[in-house]
């Protein structure tokens, strides 16, 4: 069954979509919510002269984030941050989570481009520094922290004790199953930066007990570590194109031990490709983020594991994890 056609008005709020999401990365941009945290309720002057931005502006602003719910005004007329704003948007609030919105204020520029992305076919030519690269770490490891148990709860670790996290970024997922399990030994495979964040953010006796292994390399080139009963690939095939996806699988496949698993967590877009939407969307963000990048349907990556030498592929969803899906996929025992 089709969708219900949309209404004239319907388009046009999906034109202007974009205006909300402005006006919080620009709040998130300039640090207003930590100000405000620090200097307590302001009214529109004091709160421009500390973000270094016009009055007009900031009453503009402002006003707008009471609309949406990230700021009120007290009885003085000033402006403060809501509770929710405070807890994740304040840099001196212990869970602060302004990683991703950062980072999507980083796509914004790339997004900006699209029309011409779309003509060429090719991302802008642009390489990002090596903050802008850490703050994507960061920022993955934000939008996994409240799932993370969920998803490790998800995988199959009954006979599986030795995990590969391959492309695991700062390690959210492998720091999950090692508190989910005592016996599990995860080796966090991916390149030098996103390593170099991992080792600030979990305990170093993981480490030094061989719990957690990190081990920098390029998946697509280098000698890929063996004999694991688990091989989890979360938010990673998506930045390839299908042939380096097909050669990907067949290098992990090289990993696992006989009867062990490979897990693909990923967006995924249903058979006929008219959705869902967050997939769907996504795929757009691959354009103008990667050279090759998409988002494939479950049927295609079920046929390239079984190409590899994989079984029929089972999906799984993980709780709290609506927009992704999880395929495994065994090798056979020897």
């Amino acid at each position: 069954m089709g969708r219900e056609p949309l209404a004239w008005s319907e388009i046009v709020e999906l034109g202007r979509g974009f205006m909300p999401a402005r006006i919080v990365l620009t709040a998130v941009e300039l640090d207003l919510f930590t100000v405000l945290e620090q200097r307590g309720p302001l009214g529109p002057v004091e709160l421009g002269r500390a973000l270094g931005a016009s009055e007009r502006g900031t009453v503009a602003l402002a006003e707008a984030l009471v609309a949406l719910g990230l700021l009120e005004r007290t009885a003085q007329g000033a402006f403060a941050a809501t509770e929710p704003a405070r807890r994740t948007l304040s840099r001196h609030s212990p869970h602060w989570r302004a990683a991703p919105l950062l980072h999507l204020g980083a796509l914004w520029r790339s997004w900006s481009e699209l029309t011409e992305v779309v003509r060429t076919g090719r991302p802008p030519a642009r390489e990002p520094e090596r903050k802008e690269q850490l703050a994507f770490q960061l920022a993955m490891h934000h939008l996994k922290l409240d799932r993370a148990e969920a998803i490790a709860r998800a995988l199959p670790l009954g006979g599986s004790k030795r995990v590969l996290d391959l492309g695991g970024g700062a390690g959210t997922i492998a720091a999950a199953l090692l508190r989910l399990d005592p016996a599990v030994e995860v080796t966090l495979y991916d390149l030098h930066l996103a390593l170099d964040v991992a080792k600030k953010l979990w305990p170093r006796e993981w480490i030094e007990a061989g719990r957690l292994r990190l081990k920098a390399g390029d998946m697509l080139q280098d000698l890929l570590p063996a004999g694991f009963d688990l091989v989890l690939l979360s938010d990673v095939i998506h930045m390839f194109e299908p042939v380096e996806v097909r050669r990907l699988f067949a290098r992990v496949r090289d990993s696992v031990v006989g009867g062990g698993l490979i897990a693909v967590r990923d967006f995924f877009l249903d058979e006929d490709r008219s959705g869902p939407v967050a997939a769907a969307v996504f795929a757009v963000n691959m354009l103008v983020a990667t050279p090759a990048g998409r988002v494939y349907t479950r049927g295609e990556v079920g046929q390239w594991l079984e190409q590899a030498g994989f079984t029929a592929p089972e999906e799984r969803a993980a709780e709290g994890d609506a927009e992704h899906r999880i395929l495994l996929a065994r090798k056979p025992a020897a």
